[in-house]
């Protein structure tokens, strides 16, 4: 599955994002694709009240969990409580470690 984003929670997507993204080949296109990290966090930090969809969520984390720096995601999503109800969620779920609260 592949998504062709041109605005990351209502930012358009700059020159500087477009640098940090590893250039990869999907389908036989070289484009820059987002970290894992970076994927998760901007998917987290765009929870709120009218997108709160975590069973939507919960295989894309679980496939990429590896790969994901948590403490930077922990950090980029702090004083969202729907991102951070979430990493409570997977902590339990044994998808990521714990952490102390």
């Amino acid at each position: 599955m592949v998504d062709l984003i041109h605005r990351i929670n209502g930012a358009p997507v700059t020159h500087e994002v477009l640098r940090e993204a590893a250039e990869m080949e999907v389908l036989s296109v070289r484009m820059p694709v987002l970290s894992a990290t970076e994927l998760t966090a901007e998917k987290l930090r765009a929870l709120d009240e009218h997108e709160c969809d975590y069973g939507r969520l919960l295989p894309v984390v679980r496939a990429l969990r590896e790969q994901v720096d948590w403490p930077t995601v922990r950090q980029a999503i702090e004083g969202n409580p729907y991102a951070e109800t979430f990493l409570v969620l997977l902590e339990r779920l044994g998808v990521v470690a714990e952490q102390s609260h």
